[in-house]
């Protein structure tokens, strides 16, 4: 009876359907000279069934993806001011696997006109150009989004704060100087909660956290609907930068940001962000709070937040709110290469880390 039992599960095991093989995406991008690897470009991949989604290009160029089968699936490869290189069209067929050749094209972006046009949110705003601006800088900002997911770049950051005398002098003390890693990225909640609470809160326990604008909540849809965009004024450009200003639609009660993003006024690659807190708290209401976030491009072709920075509120002992600024700074731990510091106090502290990192820093 056992021996039946056995040759009876044997056969049932025997009898099952094969699984189906999965549909999969294999693609290279390369170079406009046809031959050379395009290491850590935007590879956007979409369909009906579902949002775009993205990933970054390997060393060699290349790239996978698993695809639903029946979709009409789009690719192309997206680099901050060149037009974005367009695969055609195909539909994932059930089982097969597709291959994608992209050769970068070399077209430099050219901006529309800026044509003023009316908005019921927004009144009067230069919305063609600003847009096509802003998502030039979203292409570096998505970059950065996936960047911080891979395992493979190692990068640390020094953490320090002050209450400085004016933002250009600012002494940490030794006890606020922090070796920290990348934070792990945020869950749904967190965005959840700042697009709805704002960007300054105050917890159940009477502290008042500030949370910065990062790459993750500049490339929300939210953000977009929640902000109105246009060009910043001429005379506030420098002679290498353009900018695209974003200022919040009206929320009473809720602290959000306006800011600026500046872009190469040749490249389009998104240099830096400033950004200033709208309808703080009271006990807050300072003129100068606020932040700066800074971005790099390593040779390795990943884009990373190189340095930023929160100009907080706080009681001073007067009554009136003082100052306080944080800071952070990124350098590599893996790489030959490393980034150099705005000052030498902070770059002799960059020799010393690195040297601990190679011993092994937790």
């Amino acid at each position: 009876m056992l021996r039946r039992l056995r040759l009876t599960l044997c056969l049932a095991a025997l009898s099952l359907p094969a699984p189906a093989l999965a549909q999969e995406l294999r693609g290279v991008v390369l170079l406009p000279d046809s031959a050379t690897p395009a290491a850590r470009v935007l590879v956007e991949v979409s369909a009906p069934t579902g949002a775009p989604r993205r990933l970054l290009t390997d060393p060699d160029g290349r790239f996978t993806m698993r695809l639903e089968p029946g979709d009409t699936v789009r690719v192309r490869a997206l680099r901050p001011g060149l037009k974005p290189t367009v695969a055609p069209a195909f539909v994932a067929a059930k089982g097969a696997r597709h291959e994608v050749r992209l050769v970068l094209r070399a077209e430099r972006v050219a901006l529309a006109p800026v044509t003023v046009v009316e908005d019921q949110a927004c009144g009067l705003r230069g919305e063609r150009a600003a847009n096509e601006l802003w998502e030039e800088a979203r292409t570096v900002l998505e970059g950065i989004v996936l960047t911080e997911r891979d395992s493979a770049l190692q990068m640390r950051f020094i953490e320090y704060e002050g209450r400085p005398r004016d933002l250009a002098d600012l002494r940490p003390a030794d006890a606020s100087v922090r070796i920290v890693s990348l934070d792990e990225a945020h869950g749904r909640g967190y965005y959840r909660d700042l697009f709805r609470f704002g960007f300054i809160q105050r917890g159940l326990d009477g502290v008042t956290t500030y949370h910065a604008p990062n790459a993750a909540v500049l490339t929300d849809e939210r953000f977009v609907r929640s902000h109105c965009l246009r060009m910043a004024p001429e005379d506030t450009l420098a002679d290498d930068v353009v900018g695209v200003r974003f200022e919040p639609r009206h929320r009473p009660g809720v602290t959000d940001v306006m800011g600026t993003a500046w872009l190469d006024v040749e490249s389009y690659e998104l240099r830096r962000v400033d950004f200033a807190y709208v309808n703080p708290p009271v006990g807050h209401r300072r003129a100068d709070i606020g932040g700066t976030i800074e971005f790099a491009r390593l040779a390795t072709g990943h884009w990373i937040t190189r340095h930023w920075e929160t100009r907080m509120a706080v009681p001073d002992g007067t009554g009136l709110p003082g100052l306080r600024v944080r800071r952070q700074d990124a350098f590599q731990v893996t790489h030959d290469e490393s980034l150099v510091f705005r000052d030498e106090a902070l770059d002799r502290l960059a020799r010393r880390v690195r040297a601990a990192a190679a011993g092994g820093m937790r």
